[in-house]
């Protein structure tokens, strides 16, 4: 599935969110792209991704960061101030913003969140300890002057096209492990709105076809956890922002070469993703060690997830009598092993986390190509 933004250059960005098909658009006016994917604009591979421990920031995407003008700055902060749940979040871009918040705005923020989990208590704890970081973390004065912008990107507001206005807003965060990343977000129905939020980084900026391609790679730190690919794709002439998802296996074998156009096509009954491009039906991965890489990954030998109907995806290389293929988010496995323990989405509306990914993601690996059609 392509979710579909379009930025409105009168208010920032999207204004009203459609739903059709089953895909999301944003859009302002003009014509929607084709349903050919962008998310292969090179010939390149991901190749699993892991992480030394600290911010980078991809070089590339340095001089599309940039600093808003007084107004901008403003209805962000005020947008973000909002939002009780990542008081950080607004922190950082204040900090980044080289503004400064005062004792009395900060406890403004703990005393909102002091009401709000007041009405909902949290569980297996009182309300006066679940607030205590809280408190150091917004009124113990030595506490106050910790919350840095780090310098892993010039600023976390992005514009991709020039004309000084925020499309993406991606905030360095901590996680799991300890692992960092960055916490994206694009404004959707006039709400900033989490795209990601996961360790890793942005590691490739692409140029094509007047489009800018931006892509982001989570962190694995269970060795069975499934790689996770963010494209988000910005259209130079429509202002159209496309944002697409993969998951794979960090053990997939990579084509002797791509196409240079995604095919679009319908599998078959039965259909199954393996790892590599051969039958491997080994009953249970862990109990197989003279094949180390499918432990803990596969649902058995090399089979990352069975089909039982007919569906929809794109072929992305031909390799004898196998295809690599995309499966659509819109096909449901009837049994598949993909999974991240970072792609989760938390709900501001209900406060409320949930472990399925709010943005369904495109399943990546290679197909008998008798299954296709």
């Amino acid at each position: 599935m392509i979710y579909h933004f379009k930025k409105n250059i009168l208010v920032g960005m999207i204004c009203i969110l459609y739903i059709h098909s089953a895909i999301i658009y944003a859009q302002k006016n003009g014509e929607i792209n084709s349903n050919t994917p962008p998310f292969i604009l090179s010939k390149s591979f991901p190749n699993s991704y892991n992480q030394n421990g600290e911010y980078i920031g991809l070089k590339e995407l340095h001089p599309y960061c940039f600093l808003p003008n007084e107004l901008e700055q403003k209805n962000i902060l005020r947008a973000f101030r909002q939002k009780v749940h990542f008081f950080q979040d607004y922190l950082i871009l204040v900090k980044a913003f080289s503004k400064k918040t005062s004792y009395p705005e900060r406890k403004a923020i703990y005393l909102d969140l002091y009401a709000y989990y007041k009405k909902n208590p949290p569980e297996n704890t009182d309300l006066e300890t679940f607030m205590d970081g809280f408190q150091t973390a917004l009124l113990d004065t030595t506490e106050q002057n910790k919350t840095e912008y780090p310098n892993s990107l010039p600023f976390p507001t992005i514009d991709f096209d020039g004309d000084k206005q925020t499309d993406l807003i991606a905030i360095p965060s901590g996680y799991f492990g300890p692992s960092y990343g960055f916490k994206v977000y694009i404004l959707i129905d006039g709400n900033w709105q989490v795209l990601w939020s996961a360790g890793g980084d942005f590691n490739e900026l692409l140029k094509k076809d007047k489009k800018i391609v931006l892509r982001y790679r989570n962190i694995t730190i269970d060795e069975a956890e499934t790689d996770v690919l963010h494209n988000v794709s910005f259209d130079l002439d429509t202002r159209k922002i496309d944002y697409s998802k993969f998951y794979y296996s960090d053990s997939t074998e990579t084509p002797k070469k791509m196409l240079e156009k995604p095919i679009e096509c319908t599998f078959k009954p039965n259909v199954k993703i393996r790892i590599f491009p051969k039958i491997v039906n080994i009953p249970v991965p862990e109990k197989n060690p003279d094949i180390p890489e499918l432990r803990g990954k596969s649902l058995y030998g090399n089979v990352m997830a069975e089909f039982d109907k007919v569906g929809k995806g794109y072929i992305l290389a031909k390799q004898g009598k196998w295809f690599l293929v995309a499966i659509s988010p819109d096909f449901i496995a009837t049994k598949q092993s993909f999974w991240h323990g970072m792609d989760g989405y938390f709900y501001e509306e209900t406060n409320t986390y949930s472990d399925k990914p709010r943005w369904k993601p495109y399943l990546l690996g290679w197909v008998e190509k008798k299954f296709v059609r």
